[in-house]
């Protein structure tokens, strides 16, 4: 088991020779890249992973079609939902017609 906190110096550095953020590692767990997320599990107070996990991971990133894992498929962020929403009423209104407000 790897805590998160140590996985930025298993990483090979960025271009300008630092190492990948911490904040960086947190958003692969939670939201992931091109819908793939780095496994984690809780151990104790920390979060850890597994130089399995990664391989797994940077495997998967690098595959011609990423897999998307089956509980993130139908997943919009509030932002996206909304749009989504207006868009359906527009819809709607444009093939009812104007409707009554009560």
């Amino acid at each position: 088991m790897i805590s998160l906190h140590d996985v930025p110096r298993l990483l090979p550095r960025t271009k300008p020779g630092r190492k990948i953020a911490i904040s960086t590692v947190y958003r692969w767990t939670a939201k992931g890249i091109k819908g793939v997320r780095l496994e984690t599990i809780q151990v104790g107070g920390r979060r850890c992973t597994s130089k399995q996990a990664l391989e797994r991971f940077f495997d998967a990133l690098a595959s011609p079609e990423p897999m998307v894992e089956e509980s993130r498929r139908g997943y919009r962020s509030p932002r996206q939902r909304a749009r989504a929403l207006a868009a359906a009423q527009r819809e709607l209104d444009r093939l009812l017609g104007p409707r009554e407000k009560a």
